[in-house]
């Protein structure tokens, strides 16, 4: 019995062996493969398996840090540590400056989002019980906690607590330590329902379903709460001194922490569909730095869509893409500088040959 692979049709040279190994994959080797068997009595060519590439990109001032993951659901940065919950729930961990992964607790399944803020990490599971805990220098886990909660929609986190965003409207602290005491409320419940909520450091901003902003922070005394003089905001995201809002009309306006200031933002027309972190995603899938300052905004190549995850901590920014690379890409390898940023590969086979 002989074999031969092809590609798109077409023989693979010296590929003769019943199993076909592609030690590297670049955008040249996507395509569909099949082998085509044959012995005394006849020949036959199996159906074709599809070979895409999907990326996951990670930078940090030009430094290479490569990251060889499927592309997380989503995914968190801070401390030197990345995060992400993939698509079966499950946790990874990793470390971009080392390369590294670390090992996560076992029971990190069934997960639906997470935060991550300095060396905390919040992450949310299915059954809408939340898990927290610190990271050591080395990756390792401690002062774990646990709060058994119902309804919860989205998590943040800030230096102070962690944040739950339940489908009643409610926005709850979250302890970092299970025996400081269940959560508590952090907005007048008696107003309108919560409907976002962001967290950055020691501050916590939320948009309620009449559209309003209000803007908390901590101080060593007592917290400061402020109302933004907006009526029409969708979302918002909390990023080092400024309150990001979405408006309903896709625009974006920018508010300095802790006083009702608005700061032009660039670009603010958009139009945008979400928010993260200081970037805006686009109806097309594609992001782009939002900024005080305009010749500092940042778009990623316009093949980089659409962005399905986005995190930034750290000076490091970790972006996902689900869209496969076609074959006219090439060449490209596993590993390439793109628009001065290091993009990664990961590929994927659809099909068994």
């Amino acid at each position: 019995m002989s074999f031969q692979w092809l590609k798109d049709g077409q023989p693979i040279a010296d590929s003769t062996n019943a199993v076909l190994v592609l030690p590297t994959v670049s955008a040249g080797d996507v395509g569909s493969y099949a082998v085509r068997v044959s012995n005394p009595l006849g020949t036959a060519t199996s159906p074709g398996a599809a070979l895409s590439l999907t990326r996951l990109a990670e930078w940090k001032g030009g430094a290479l840090l490569p990251v060889a993951l499927p592309v997380p659901r989503v995914v968190g940065a801070g401390s030197g540590w990345r995060f992400g919950v993939m698509a079966d729930g499950r946790l990874v961990q990793w470390s971009g400056a080392e390369g590294t992964f670390a090992t996560v607790p076992a029971d990190m399944t069934n997960l639906v989002s997470l935060a991550v803020a300095e060396d905390r990490v919040l992450t949310l599971r299915s059954n809408a019980n939340i898990v927290g805990w610190r990271i050591l220098p080395d990756g390792s886990a401690v002062d774990r906690s646990f709060f058994r909660l119902a309804n919860v929609t989205k998590i943040a986190l800030n230096s102070r607590y962690g944040v739950a965003l339940r489908s009643n409207g409610d926005a709850l602290a979250v302890p970092f330590d299970s025996r400081a005491g269940d959560p508590w409320p952090l907005f007048d419940a008696a107003e309108s329902p919560v409907v976002d909520v962001s967290a950055w450091r020691e501050r916590t901003a939320v948009v309620r379903a009449n559209g309003s902003v209000q803007s908390r922070t901590e101080s060593w005394n007592y917290p400061t709460t402020l109302t933004r003089p907006v009526s029409n905001a969708v979302a918002v995201s909390c990023v080092g001194q400024y309150d990001l809002v979405l408006h309903a009309d896709r625009s974006v306006s920018a508010w300095r922490a802790e006083i009702n200031f608005q700061e032009p933002v660039y670009p603010a027309s958009g139009p945008f569909i979400r928010l993260a972190g200081s970037f805006g995603i686009k109806p097309d899938g594609s992001a782009v730095m939002l900024t005080l300052n305009p010749s500092n905004s940042v778009s990623f190549p316009a093949g980089f869509r659409p962005v399905t995850a986005l995190a930034y901590g750290d000076g490091t920014l970790v972006v996902g893409s689900d869209e496969s690379l076609p074959p006219t890409v090439a060449p490209l390898a596993n590993r390439t500088v793109v628009g001065g940023r290091t993009v990664f590969f990961r590929a994927d086979v659809s099909g068994t040959p």
